[in-house]
């Protein structure tokens, strides 16, 4: 059965900012800039993780398709992929709710 919290697309929140480099990107959360002083730094896995949190792609197959391009069991990559994504949730870095004048986040 599909858990209703992994089943809608994530999008990235808005009001980041973030740089972008070929093989890792820093974010910076301004909405809790007060809390979170420090940029976030994401690369190897985290990083492909985060390039695939697109607005069109649920938590299950951003798992699916780490699964497909690591060559690895999807049951195997499916607990680190949802333990990142939980703490990007905690974080407010993304959300399950498309951005509020209904764009998707521009991925490059």
């Amino acid at each position: 059965m599909t858990n209703p919290a992994t089943a809608s697309a994530l999008h990235r929140a808005q009001g980041l900012a973030h740089v972008d480099h070929d093989d890792y990107t820093v974010v910076l959360n301004l909405p809790r800039l007060q809390e979170q002083q420090s940029p976030y730094i994401f690369d190897g896995t985290s990083f492909a993780i985060w390039n695939l949190i697109d607005g069109t792609r649920t938590q299950e197959q951003i798992a699916a398709e780490l699964a497909d391009t690591y060559g690895a069991p999807r049951d195997q990559v499916a607990p680190d992929v949802d333990a990142f994504i939980a703490q990007l949730l905690d974080l407010g870095l993304v959300t399950h709710d498309p951005p509020s004048d209904g764009s998707v986040t521009p991925v490059k």
